[in-house]
């Protein structure tokens, strides 16, 4: 093997030793004293393409305009050193050569670096393979940009978000369009040797909408989504015809026909749908709510979870959830209540909600990681099963979804709107959720006791908090661990109705405790000065 000097994406190279780079260094430090004490008798004339002359390019690989008066002819005894840059190929890159990423993954991989290379091919362009050996392991640099393409080009159609602790995450499948929930353990990296292929097959899934949908559609009924499950669900496959491409959406507004009607306007799924009495809805009836319109895809799937056009049947938007937990219906009512420290014991704790220092609240921070543990359980578990009914009532348990988590609520009121106020039993928060968010929580989910304890701050006087108290010491302990010392405990029969009074005492600063109690009263001072 040769090593080699790289110096831009077409490869051009130079070798590097005695009888190359050497020689050639030798030979510009001659030509630079030649040519500055000649430059004048030496003037390149009748200059023509493919006519040699002294611009030093030749032995870099460079491309470059240069005025023609700077120009010298080349003499002879330059000319007995073979060119040193030569055009070479990267192998497994050469179908990618002019994306834009991958230039710029060659360039800051290889540009002015030296690297052995193995030449795989000899050709007038050999294809050769980088190889950096300055550490103590070879790095191929051909699969360094490679992977930096692969990379690139998944990012633009993989969404994934983390959630929790980075066990579970939110995927979407590029060549089906579906999302799901899967566990960090089920997703597998593709192997080097079909990168190539993945790259080069673009995704399968394309985001469409039925065109020409009138106008006043709205949100999509149950009846037009009936409709339209009963028109595809038993046809194995469709011809579309697309009427236009919303660029900024990625959405291909489309005509969908059974083959047989294709490409028969009238006869499309389309008109059938626009013409079909499948548009009034019932009152307070809703599938879906959205502000995108009757030719929105995000109506019809949210309606319809993810319809299958090619499969012959209504599937959901997610791997096979395997075996349930535990019955939906539950046997156990209540999780066992979480065990209170004692009057002067010490617990360390995490502050979840601080309204004001009379009220704010603590979980155990030993019971942490069993609570994410729980959390990614539910959301795994409610994200792949089917929504079942729920027969909502006060005071019951359930699991609710608020933003993109699910978290065991007990229901405090039931509005007329739709919507519930809930109660989060693990982080103390009263929450407005729709009822279609909610579902039976499972016992499986009420063993972990509840770990929302109600504070009071200690130290202090008991009285009404002004705002700037309240901010005051909501930033001062909200979302960060402390240890509590505990003064006294009020009990009760429903553990979200328990109450401790504690000091705080922050630990993080490695040689002084604060205690918070005293840092609140000396701002009550200070608010005082202030009237």
């Amino acid at each position: 093997m040769s090593q080699l000097l790289t110096n831009h994406m077409m490869c051009s190279s130079r070798y590097v030793g005695k009888d190359y780079s050497t020689a050639q260094e030798q030979m510009e430090d001659e030509m630079k004293a030649y040519y500055s004490q000649n430059s004048t008798v030496s003037p390149a004339q009748s200059l023509s393409v493919g006519q040699l002359v002294a611009v030093y390019y030749v032995d870099h690989g460079f491309t470059e305009f240069v005025e023609s008066n700077s120009m010298c002819r080349l003499q002879k005894q330059f000319r007995s050193l073979p060119f040193q840059a030569a055009k070479c190929k990267l192998a497994g890159l050469e179908a990618f050569c002019d994306d834009p990423v991958l230039v710029k993954a060659v360039e800051s991989q290889a540009c002015y670096k030296i690297f052995a290379v193995e030449i795989l091919e000899k050709s007038d362009t050999p294809l050769l393979v980088l190889y950096d050996t300055s550490g103590e392991d070879d790095v191929n640099i051909n699969a360094t940009c490679l992977r930096a393409l692969y990379d690139k080009s998944l990012e633009l159609h993989l969404q994934i978000k983390i959630i929790h602790t980075r066990r579970a995450l939110d995927v979407q499948f590029m060549d089906s369009g579906t999302v799901a929930t899967v566990k960090v353990s089920e997703l597998k990296e593709i192997p080097q040797q079909f990168l190539r292929e993945v790259i080069a097959i673009p995704p399968q899934a394309l985001k469409c909408c039925l065109a020409d949908l009138p106008p006043n559609t709205g949100m999509w009924t149950p009846d037009a989504v009936l409709w339209l499950r009963d028109a595809v669900i038993n046809r194995p496959e469709f011809s579309m015809k697309v009427i236009k491409q919303d660029a900024s959406k990625g959405i291909a507004h489309i005509y969908l026909f059974a083959p047989e009607n294709f490409p028969d306007m009238d006869r499309s799924i389309n008109r059938q749908i626009k013409d079909a009495d499948v548009w009034k809805h019932q009152k307070d009836v809703f599938l879906s709510v959205t502000p995108s319109g009757p030719s929105s895809v995000k109506a019809m799937g949210s309606a319809v979870s993810a319809l299958q056009l090619s499969s012959g049947k209504l599937e959901k938007s997610f791997p096979d959830s395997g075996r349930e937990p535990s019955s939906a219906v539950s046997t156990i009512e209540m999780p066992p209540p979480l065990p209170l420290p004692k009057p002067g014991d010490l617990m360390d704790i995490y502050v979840s909600v601080a309204c004001h220092p009379g009220h704010f609240i603590v979980q155990p921070w030993n019971e942490l990681n069993n609570l994410y543990a729980l959390m990614e359980e539910m959301i795994l578990y409610y994200s792949r099963a089917e929504e079942k009914p729920v027969n909502i009532e006060k005071n019951k348990l359930y699991a609710a979804k608020i933003g993109d988590e699910w978290y065991r609520v007990i229901i405090k009121g039931i509005l007329r709107n739709g919507f519930l106020s809930v109660y989060e039993l693990d982080y103390g928060k009263h929450e407005f959720v729709s009822i279609r968010k909610v579902q039976p929580l499972l016992d499986t989910f009420r063993r972990l006791p509840f770990q929302a304890i109600t504070a009071q701050l200690a130290g202090v006087k008991n009285q009404q908090w002004s705002e700037e108290a309240s901010i005051v010491f909501r930033n001062l302990v909200e979302k960060k661990p402390f240890v509590a010392q505990i003064q006294a405990v009020n009990d009760s029969t429903n553990s979200w109705d328990r109450k401790i009074v504690t000091f705080l005492v922050d630990t993080s600063l490695p040689h002084t405790d604060t205690w918070i109690h005293d840092f609140v009263s000396q701002s009550l001072v200070e608010f005082s000065k202030g009237d």
